[in-house]
């Protein structure tokens, strides 16, 4: 018997573990036997232990798997709190009558010390997508209850998970972006859009927050839903069937969150540039250096340093957006040093290759050899390259 459970703590494999009950205001200490203990594993709290729940202390423990065979060599042990105290060699090893998943509150931070306790099968359970873990404490199992699938986008597995190559999510403008499943236009009632966004680890955009976006180049001709019930899509400029105007366009025919079906505008606090320096708009970073004047050439050379290039700002989307972060940061600068210039054979190219937009210039006929933004005007100037003309700059690394 004692090699078996030998085996089983040198492998990280079972121990019996609790049947979580109610917690009253004040924990009483009761047997395994009592708690209803099956087979599970220990979950681990690197730099914490429990307190007021100590049993009794073992000095001099080799390793952690010997303190987890006293644990369960002693029928109202729940947990154990590892480490070594500064300048000894060997572990103190304390046997608790509690656990964290008792008493969540009773873990307290302590250099050099572990927690390890008795997991329920919840506790690390795999359902994905507001799919809920139901445990089978006799067993030490549990399954997934998945939540109504949504049209087109079954679940693949008993772990609720879905197929994400079927959902096409478009731009991300202030954190929001559109989404729609590709196997049918409009194919989402209200609430299946809401699982929809939590599928993408997001949530309905309001209107507020898809104005945010709009303001900052959003526009796309296509209605989603938003929190408040209502279908609508951003549009900057004129299109067929989509408006004359700009504007966010509203859905006329009154909604049924059951029946009527669209696409939807989802809202995620976090984007995808994994930096708090740099701001995703669309499909790129950006990262602003205002407080820096230099000159093209250093410019360009900082945002090598950065691995990136200067930014490319070539539509009125992009330009919107950049005049409305510039507007939000209090900049008063109205130009901005950008990847725009001239080549040796006088065309005017962007620092990745594009062609300029000719309908954006600022002057008729631009001489360079410095193009730049001018961010109140939404349109580009040419300017000399001289100390005359050092400027604020952003560089612009596109995401895979």
């Amino acid at each position: 018997m004692e090699e078996k459970k030998w085996t089983c703590v040198v492998f990280g494999c079972f121990l019996r573990v609790i049947q979580l009950l109610s917690v009253n205001a004040e924990f009483k200490a009761v047997s395994r036997d009592q708690l209803g203990f099956k087979f599970m594993n220990f979950f681990h709290k690197p730099g914490t232990v429990l307190t007021d729940s100590s049993i009794t202390v073992h000095s001099s423990v080799t390793d952690v798997s010997s303190c987890q065979l006293m644990c369960l060599d002693h029928t109202s042990c729940l947990s154990i709190n590892v480490g070594k105290k500064p300048n000894q060699t060997t572990l103190d090893c304390e046997l608790n009558n509690s656990t964290s998943l008792l008493k969540p509150l009773s873990l307290k931070k302590r250099e050099g010390f572990d927690f390890y306790g008795l997991a329920e099968p919840c506790f690390s359970s795999s359902c994905l997508n507001g799919g809920t873990c139901i445990p089978n404490m006799n067993e030490g199992t549990y399954h997934c209850n998945c939540s109504t699938q949504i049209p087109y986008l079954p679940y693949l597995d008993n772990h609720c998970s879905v197929d994400h190559s079927v959902i096409k999510t478009s731009g991300v403008f202030h954190n929001v972006f559109h989404l729609e499943i590709t196997k049918k236009v409009y194919s989402m009632n209200y609430y299946e859009a809401e699982r929809a966004c939590a599928v993408k680890g997001a949530q309905m955009s309001s209107l507020k927050q898809l104005e945010d976006g709009f303001r900052a180049g959003f526009s796309l001709c296509s209605y989603g839903w938003l929190i408040d019930g209502k279908a609508r899509f951003p549009i900057l400029h004129p299109v067929p069937g989509c408006g004359s105007s700009p504007g966010i366009k509203e859905e006329t025919t009154p909604e049924d969150k059951w029946h009527s079906r669209y696409n939807v505008y989802c809202y995620k606090e976090t984007d995808n540039c994994n930096d708090k320096n740099w701001h995703q708009n669309d499909q790129a970073c950006y990262k602003f250096f205002l407080d820096t004047k230099v000159r093209k050439a250093n410019a360009a050379q900082a945002c090598v340093l950065e691995g990136s290039i200067l930014g490319v700002f070539n539509s009125v989307a992009k330009l919107t957006f950049l005049q409305d972060y510039l507007q939000r940061k209090n900049v008063t600068d109205e130009h901005i040093l950008v990847g725009l210039s001239q080549n040796a054979v006088g065309a005017w190219k962007w620092a990745n290759g594009e062609a300029v937009q000719s309908s954006l210039w600022n002057v008729i006929q631009p001489t360079g050899p410095i193009g730049i933004v001018n961010a109140v005007m939404k349109s580009f100037d040419n300017v000399p390259d001289s100390d005359e003309w050092k400027l604020p700059f952003v560089c612009q690394k596109q995401l895979p």
